[in-house]
């Protein structure tokens, strides 16, 4: 688990490789580092949304320890709102101001809200900080898989990054 200096740092610095791949040719956002694999439009859209319901986690458990937290799927997520058809400025848009909101939270909050805990069923026992460290590790993760596609390259999972760690 990332400490929140580290997040921080990590979250600004999502945000410049972000707007970077967000201004390539849109040629680039169509491309996937693999066959059947997301496209890069689809990458940014599932940063986007699982962000965003870490981001409602987050706040659920800073404000109220045990505050019940459900599971989702990215893949029904995917198909059902239509993350190839969604621009990737929409994306990252909604990505920044996510992570915008999380660190004025980290940079604001006490100790006391960012250790709340609440039990995820998937995950286990999840503070408010675990889940910001995730946040900021989860979209690293993804950016390098943005980045395999810019420069085209592939990328597998001996590339990954364990963000739930």
């Amino acid at each position: 688990m990332l400490q929140v200096p580290d997040i921080l740092s990590t979250l600004d610095d999502t945000e410049r490789r972000i707007t970077a791949f967000v201004a390539l040719d849109d040629a680039v956002h169509h491309r996937s580092y693999a066959p059947g694999k997301w496209t890069a439009l689809a990458i940014l859209a599932h940063i986007s949304d699982t962000d965003s319901a870490f981001y409602y986690r987050f706040l659920a458990i800073a404000s109220e320890a045990g505050a019940r937290l459900v599971p989702f799927d990215e893949t029904v997520w995917a198909r059902e709102l239509n993350v190839e058809q969604r621009p990737a400025a929409v994306s990252a848009a909604v990505i920044r101001g996510v992570h915008a909101g999380l660190a004025h939270q980290l940079r604001t909050l006490p100790k006391a809200s960012l250790d709340r805990s609440s039990l995820h069923p998937e995950h286990g026992e999840l503070s408010a900080h675990r889940i910001a460290s995730v946040v900021a590790q989860h979209t690293r993760h993804h950016l390098n898989q943005l980045e395999a596609i810019r420069d085209g390259r592939g990328w597998t999972k001996a590339d990954a990054l364990d963000y739930w760690h």
